[in-house]
């Protein structure tokens, strides 16, 4: 963290607050006889604890991969779905930081806290479902032709054919794996907005020593990679199941204007 006034004088002053927060772990061991956690989600796919990995791993059904992270496709050029779980992302961000700034000119005050959020991923199990009928936005597409980045399985050759994104495709393919339904949960947000004016001598006298008026705005969101509402809302709401979304709530931001007096 670090504060400090750059600037301050009669009329004017600026105060400055900075924060950074990076978190690295690994879940050394658990309980003997308790393979993993469970944090959030289902029974899979969900949020958990293994030994060996990051706090917060993702796990659920995933594509078939070689060992380098290359698609193994079908003959026909198509991804497949692998056997069994495994990790699919981590909801732990690379890193948090935020800044508070507050202006004061004459009777004036204006402050502002941003917050940034990067990395840590989101299962988002309403695009998952959603898949089926064909309405998230990554459906837009459905119809057209597209070369899959990979490997064909059989003969171990790159890719190079083309396939239709067709609804047999959303269908059965993409709402049938839970890697498709992980986004990036980072985000750049206003917090907290205010703008505030102290009435000087002319409003106030022997009844009123303070008079105040402010306009406040909270949770703006400036920029988010996430397609839902709100890459902070969360199935199980501030728990530990972090980075679970499934039809929840989103959450709202207000505008409000007050009036504060002081006797």
């Amino acid at each position: 963290m670090l504060d400090g006034t750059p600037v301050k004088s009669r009329d004017f002053t600026l105060d400055i607050g900075l924060n950074f927060t990076q978190n690295k772990n690994e879940v050394l061991s658990l309980a003997p006889g308790i393979p993993y956690l469970q944090f959030g989600g289902f029974v899979n796919p969900g949020i958990f604890a293994y030994p060996n990995q990051a706090y917060g791993v993702i796990y659920g059904t995933h594509f078939l991969r070689n060992s380098s992270g290359q698609l193994l496709l079908s003959d026909s050029g198509y991804p497949q779905i692998a056997n069994g779980l495994g990790p699919i992302g981590n909801v732990t961000p690379k890193f948090i930081a935020g800044m508070t700034n507050t202006f004061m000119y004459k009777s004036f005050v204006l402050s502002f806290v941003l917050d940034w959020k990067h990395g840590g991923d989101i299962l988002n199990l309403d695009n998952h479902y959603l898949f089926v009928y064909g309405t998230p936005i990554v459906t837009e597409d459905r119809g057209s032709s597209k070369v899959f980045p990979g490997i064909i399985q059989s003969t171990g050759k790159v890719n190079t054919t083309p396939v239709v994104l067709n609804q047999n495709y959303y269908t059965n393919l993409l709402a049938a794996v839970d890697e498709s339904s992980v986004e990036d949960g980072s985000y750049i947000k206003i917090r907290d907005v205010s703008l505030s004016y102290n009435f000087g001598s002319f409003l106030t006298g022997k009844v009123i020593k303070k008079l105040t008026l402010s306009l406040t705005g909270t949770n703006f969101i400036l920029h988010k990679n996430y397609t839902g509402s709100d890459p902070e809302v969360s199935l199980d709401g501030s728990g530990n199941g972090q980075g679970f979304a499934n039809f929840v709530a989103p959450s709202n931001s207000s505008i409000i204007v007050g009036i504060k007096a002081t006797l």
